[in-house]
């Protein structure tokens, strides 16, 4: 099993639901086998509902991106096994490794800092519009945020 860095870009609010600007550096063991798990469960989505299969479907272009990063991986990109993703690149979910903090470096663009994970924190939340969930956010130590957990939601 071959180890990747997998740097992990957030620079674009407009694809995720964080808001804050930064760069994670994740030690990933298992890279080929999350993507092949994403791919393999849109397909079986596909093969349920056929009208997904088009090309216009916001699946179709999940699995289109997955192919295409599978084959960034089976080409071996980098020659230090470093791959570098950005949030609306790839829909392999990175959150969970970045809110339990199992990122080596975290360069948050909002203050220039480089922090380890012991350097941030975590802090909670509460939506009242809309959905109305609770959780946890990571931050770092100037508020930028990093990932999230909803850990519930309220009853109206």
């Amino acid at each position: 099993m071959r180890t990747w860095w997998v740097s992990v870009r957030n620079d674009s609010w407009n694809y995720t639901a964080l808001q804050g600007r930064f760069r994670a550096y994740l030690l990933v063991d298992d890279l080929q086998e999350r993507v092949a798990q994403a791919l393999n469960g849109r397909m079986a989505k596909v093969r349920q509902h056929t009208s997904l299969s088009n090309g216009v479907s916001q699946i179709s272009q999940e699995i289109e991106r997955l192919h295409t990063f599978q084959e960034r991986i089976a080409n071996g990109e980098g020659h230090w096994s470093q791959i570098e993703i950005d949030a609306a690149e790839v829909p392999v979910d990175f959150n969970a490794d970045l809110f339990e903090g199992r990122f080596k470096v975290l360069h948050c663009w909002q203050c220039q800092r480089l922090s380890a994970a012991e350097n941030t924190w975590l802090d909670s939340f509460q939506e009242t519009d809309g959905a109305q969930v609770f959780g946890c956010l990571r931050k770092c130590l100037c508020g930028n945020i990093v990932a999230y957990r909803i850990d519930g939601q309220r009853r109206p």
